[in-house]
């Protein structure tokens, strides 16, 4: 059964920065009435004037400045203001500040007077998406209110991207379009932003046997920059050789299909383990590992593929008697009786066969089993007499791993070299 997993990129959190301008224009020694006009927000400000541009009540996630601005007159140069800037939704206060109207001034004043939020370098929002509201205070006396709003933004896919690794922030960081049966197998997918709510899924399949795992992510936060959602699969056992794909979809709306191929991979031999002590050296697959063991009688190597999941043991058992041809066929029922009755399974078949490794002959016994599941295993024993001991070399799989494992047994025999 292929099995999936998700993983998602976690972006730093939000910066805030918030400021106030005070823009007055003029001043006076006489004793005005002090007035008040609207209070607008806007997305900026005349740079002669300091009067508001574009009014606004809705900006985007991704508005850099949001202005409040009011026109006062008359207002003593000692005299107080604050702004207030309050999430609707939350109850949150982002910003509260206040002041003198000038330290430098003295009198009357008339002019343009105003407070933002901005995103300060390294941020990415000013504030969280939702409804706001602005007070402005005259000493303080509420004289001015206004509401806007800061959009949720659309989550949108940017891009998809099928890798063989990833990095640590799920970034594809090995692209590829042809995968080895050992493969996990990813696929990228980069987002905008990550919005609540927002459901993200995937499909494979394969084309011999149609859909073969589906994985469903629902996005539980918000992220406000681009982030990567990856999505993988591996099987227990080697992919069988073939053409795959993998469906994304976005709320249930298909995005995009992506073909990919799992080609038979070349096993390499590059590791070599030899053992002074037993006169002999083999090599073993690249991305495989041993580990030695003392018996009764000898010693116990056992080779190990680089997954757990996969269903392949091969070891080399050195044993330091010298056997009969009988006794090494009754040595391979006694490791054949164990073996299926501690798995529950029943021989279905035997076959012994004489075999030379160079010009050394040596025995080899194989048998077939089937589980309670009816599913298939095998288990192969070449028993090779040397240097007045016996090399008992042993490899056992499922129907699953059978190619693999007996290109890998095959071709680990045939480097046995005898000192």
């Amino acid at each position: 059964m292929a099995k999936g997993y998700i993983f998602k990129r976690v972006p730093a959190f939000l910066i805030l920065f918030y400021f106030t301008v005070p823009i007055l224009l003029f001043a006076s020694s006489c004793a005005p009435e002090p007035a008040f006009e609207e209070l607008i927000v806007c997305e900026g400000l005349d740079s002669k004037t300091f009067a508001p541009i574009t009014q606004k009540d809705e900006f985007d996630i991704n508005a850099e400045v949001i202005y409040a601005v009011i026109k006062v007159s008359g207002v003593r140069a000692s005299d107080s203001w604050r702004y207030i800037w309050k999430n609707i939704d939350s109850g949150e206060i982002i910003s509260d500040l206040t002041g003198k109207y000038s330290s430098k001034e003295t009198g009357y004043l008339e002019g343009y007077f105003s407070s933002c939020v901005c995103l300060r370098e390294g941020g990415y929002i000013v504030a969280e998406p939702g409804d706001y509201n602005i007070e402005f205070y005259h000493n303080d006396e509420l004289k001015g209110s206004v509401t806007f709003k800061i959009k949720i933004p659309e989550t949108k896919i940017i891009e998809v991207t099928l890798a063989s690794e990833v990095n640590e922030e799920m970034e594809p960081a090995g692209t590829a379009s042809q995968f080895n049966p050992l493969d996990v197998i990813y696929v990228c997918v980069k987002l905008n932003y990550l919005i609540e709510g927002n459901i993200l899924s995937s499909k494979w399949y394969s084309e011999e046997d149609g859909l073969i795992n589906k994985t469903l992510y629902d996005i539980g936060e918000n992220y406000y920059e681009p982030g990567y959602v990856a999505f993988n699969i591996f099987n227990e056992d080697p992919w069988p050789p073939g053409n795959y794909s993998v469906e994304i979809y976005l709320n249930k709306s298909l995005h995009g299909k992506y073909d990919f191929e799992v080609i038979k991979a070349e096993v390499v031999f590059g590791n070599i383990y030899e053992n002074d002590g037993y006169m002999f050296l083999m090599h073993y697959p690249d991305d495989w590992e041993y580990e030695e063991a003392e018996i009764d009688d000898g010693a116990r190597i056992d080779f190990l593929p680089p997954r757990e999941e996969i269903n392949i043991v091969i070891s080399m058992m050195l044993l330091d008697e010298k056997y009969s041809e009988n006794q090494i066929l009754k040595l391979a029922d006694k490791i054949s009786d164990e073996a299926s009755s501690s798995n529950n399974w029943k021989q279905v078949d035997k076959v012994e066969t004489s075999k030379q490794l160079g010009e050394i002959s040596y025995n080899e016994v194989s048998y077939k089993y089937v589980d309670n599941k009816e599913d298939g295993w095998f288990m192969t024993l070449s028993f090779i007499t040397q240097n007045n001991k016996l090399y008992l070399f042993m490899g056992l799989t499922d129907t699953e791993s059978e190619g693999l494992a007996e290109e890998v047994y095959c071709g680990m025999l045939d480097t046995i070299t005898f000192k």
